[in-house]
């Protein structure tokens, strides 16, 4: 459940600003977005190695804590350096895989739960549905004449919303409010796949490493809403 907050903050800091950039035009928008799936790949899978490599050390997080936090911060401020020099090749591009392998790692203690309590098939399980997921989100933007701006105030708004819940879940420890937030989460970042989609085909992100990171937090964070979906319904099973 704390990994899922750290992800839900990470999420807050990029949205916050993407909502102050400025539209600019992009003078080969399909070369621009060719280089915006290309780094977003190369992010899923540095994030999968460091979730395999972080799997090895999860017994000695599980005895420290601060180590645990430690990485955590790491990985935030990876992410504000990939904010600060996202326009500084080829650095920019060593943060952005840095910090997908470090936040890759730092779910290693999820998985390491899941495939402990023999549900590893669930993990497998999810990620497909969220690359499924992803897949027809990002057709029917790229497709659909719908505007989805009006999303953007919006979706702000409930991820403020979900991490208060989640953060407040961490102490009242309520079943029935961990399976409404994870509901909440899976659509509010399929939804966030439709607007942040629309805003990089339409040229209203500044770089191709803005991009990935956008496209790689939604899918991350609703891959996490999903799979802890399967585990609630595989425990009461």
């Amino acid at each position: 459940m704390e990994i899922k907050e750290q992800k839900g903050i990470g999420e807050l800091f990029n949205r916050k600003n993407q909502s102050d950039l400025e539209t600019r035009p992009v003078q080969n928008i399909q070369q621009f977005v060719g280089e915006v799936y290309q780094l977003f790949a190369g992010s899923l899978l540095a994030g999968a190695v460091g979730g395999y490599v972080g799997l090895s050390f999860v017994p000695f997080l599980a005895k420290s804590a601060l180590l645990f936090f430690l990485i955590v911060a790491l990985e935030f401020g990876l992410l504000v350096l990939l904010q600060v020099f996202r326009k500084k090749r080829p650095l920019n591009l060593l943060l952005l895989f840095g910090f997908s392998f470090t936040s890759g790692f730092t779910l290693s203690p999820m998985l390491a739960l899941f495939i402990g309590k023999g549900w590893g098939g669930l993990v497998g399980e999810a990620f497909l549905l969220t690359g499924i997921a992803f897949f027809l989100l990002t057709w029917v933007s790229m497709t659909t004449k719908r505007d989805f701006s009006f999303l953007g105030k919006i979706l702000f708004v409930s991820l403020i919303l979900v991490i208060v819940a989640s953060l407040l879940n961490l102490f009242l420890q309520l079943p029935w409010l961990q399976i409404g937030i994870a509901v909440v989460s899976s659509i509010l970042f399929s939804l966030f796949i439709l607007y942040d989609t629309q805003q990089i085909i339409r040229g209203e992100v500044e770089t191709p490493v803005e991009g990935a990171v956008m496209l790689y937090l939604d899918f991350v964070n609703l891959f996490i809403s999903i799979l802890q979906l399967l585990g609630l319904v595989n425990e009461d099973n």
